[in-house]
C-alpha cells in the first residue's frame, strides 16, 4: 500500500498522480502542482539570466564596434597623411629630375654645338682645301679639350637615391607644430627666375598645381592656420619651389571652388602671401609662366579668354604682375617659342586689346577736360 503513496519528503500520505520531470519521482496532485510551479520559476529566472546576459555581450560588442571605427579612421587618417608626406617627397623630387636633365639637355646641346661649329666645321672647310694650319689645329685641340672638361658636367647626382632614402625614412617622423599667425614669417626662396631669352626652355607640363598647395589655398574656414602651413611648405621643398608652382596652385585653388564667396576669399586672403614670393624684376616672367601652366595643365570647362583677362587683370591690379611684361611679352613671339605659347597669346588677346581701349578712352577724356577749360578760359574775354 506504501508504494502507492506520494514520494515527497516528508512523507505524504496522499496516493500517487504522476511521475514529476523535475525530480522523476511518483507525486500526488498537491505535489505535482507545487513542482510544476518552482520548475517555473526556476525557468523565469534562467530565462532573465539569459536575455541579461545576451544584452551584455551585445554592449560588449557595440563598444567594439565603436573602437574598430575609432582605429579604422585613425589608420585611414595615418595612410591619408602618409601618403600626401609621399606624394609631396614625390613631386620635389620629380620637379628636381626634371630640372637636372633639363640642365643636362641643354649643356649637352652648348658642347655638341660648340663643338661643331668651332671644330668640326672648320676642320672640315680646310680639310677640303688641302689647308691645315697649326694655328687652327691648335685651336681645335683646344676646343677638345675644353669640351672634354666640361663634358664632367654630364653626369647625375649620385646621392640622388640616398637623398630618397633619407626622405624614405623622415616619413614616420612627427609633424613640425605651425606657428601662430602672428608670427608667420616668410623666407624669399631663392627661386629659379624666368626671363625672356630663357622662355624657350620653359617647359608648362613641370609647373603643374600641387595638390597639397591646391587644397591649402582652398582653405577658407582657416585662413591664418593654412598660411601657415603654406609657409611651412614651401619652406620644405628642396630644391626650392619656382614661383609658377605657387601660381598655378594657387589660381587651381580658386577656380575649383564654385562658390562666389570663397572665391573672393581665396583672392583677398592669400595675395599677400603669393606676393611675398615675387621678385618683382622686370626681366622676371614667373608670375606670366605660372599663369601659363594653369591653362596648360588644367582642363578648363569655361571661356579661356575670359578668365585669362579676369586674372590677369587681377594679378595686374594687386601689384603682382607689371602690365609692360605682358606686353612686351605678347609683341615678342620669336623668342617665346615654348610649347604653349600660341595659345596662350590668343587667350591674352583680350586683354591686351582692353588695355588700348582703355588708354583710348583715357585719352579722349583728357581731350574733353582739356576742351572744357579752354572754354571757361575764353569766356571772361567773350563778355568784354
Amino acid at each position: 500500500m506504501e508504494t502507492c503513496l506520494c514520494e515527497e519528503v516528508p512523507k505524504c500520505t496522499n496516493f500517487q498522480s504522476a511521475i514529476c520531470l523535475h525530480c522523476n519521482r511518483r507525486l500526488c496532485l498537491l505535489h505535482i502542482t507545487e513542482h510544476n510551479q518552482f520548475v517555473f520559476s526556476q525557468y523565469q529566472q534562467l530565462t532573465n539570466e539569459i536575455e541579461k546576459m545576451s544584452q551584455y555581450i551585445n554592449n560588449e560588442y557595440e563598444k567594439t564596434r565603436d573602437v574598430y571605427q575609432t582605429i579604422l579612421t585613425d589608420v585611414n587618417n595615418w595612410r591619408a597623411r602618409q601618403l600626401e608626406k609621399i606624394g609631396e617627397i614625390y613631386e620635389s623630387h620629380l620637379q628636381y629630375v626634371e630640372s637636372r636633365q633639363e640642365t643636362l639637355s641643354n649643356t649637352h646641346q652648348q658642347l655638341s654645338e660648340l663643338l661643331d661649329r668651332e671644330a668640326r666645321q672648320p676642320l672640315k672647310v680646310t680639310t677640303d682645301q688641302n689647308m691645315i694650319t697649326s694655328r687652327l689645329w691648335n685651336h681645335v685641340q683646344e676646343i677638345i679639350k675644353r669640351v672634354q672638361h666640361d663634358s664632367a658636367q654630364l653626369k647625375w647626382n649620385s646621392l640622388m637615391s640616398m637623398a630618397l632614402n633619407r626622405e624614405c625614412l623622415s616619413i614616420n617622423s612627427s609633424p613640425k607644430q605651425v606657428s601662430s599667425s602672428s608670427d608667420i614669417k616668410v623666407r624669399r626662396q631663392k627661386t629659379s627666375s624666368y626671363t625672356l631669352a630663357s622662355l624657350r626652355q620653359v617647359n608648362l607640363r613641370k609647373f603643374r598645381p600641387f595638390k597639397r598647395l591646391v587644397s591649402m589655398f582652398g582653405n577658407v574656414k582657416n585662413v591664418e592656420h593654412s598660411k601657415s602651413e603654406i609657409v611651412s611648405y614651401i619652406g620644405r621643398q628642396n630644391p626650392e619651389m619656382p614661383i609658377p608652382n605657387i601660381i598655378s596652385s594657387f589660381l587651381a585653388a580658386w577656380n575649383r571652388t564654385t562658390d562666389v564667396n570663397e572665391k573672393n576669399v581665396i583672392l583677398k586672403e592669400y595675395t599677400s602671401l603669393i606676393r611675398n614670393y615675387i621678385s618683382f624684376s622686370p626681366n622676371d616672367f614667373s608670375v606670366l609662366v605660372g599663369i601659363h601652366a594653369f591653362f596648360f595643365n588644367k582642363r578648363i570647362e569655361e571661356c579661356k579668354r575670359e578668365l585669362m583677362t579676369t586674372i590677369l587683370h587681377f594679378f595686374v591690379d594687386n601689384n603682382c604682375l607689371n602690365v609692360n611684361q605682358v606686353i612686351y611679352w605678347f609683341k615678342n613671339k620669336d623668342e617665346n617659342v615654348y610649347k604653349g605659347f600660341d595659345g596662350a597669346k590668343q587667350m591674352t588677346a583680350p586683354f591686351i586689346k582692353s588695355l588700348w581701349m582703355n588708354r583710348i578712352d583715357n585719352n579722349q577724356q583728357a581731350a574733353v577736360m582739356q576742351t572744357d577749360v579752354e572754354e571757361r578760359e575764353k569766356k571772361p574775354f567773350e563778355s568784354l
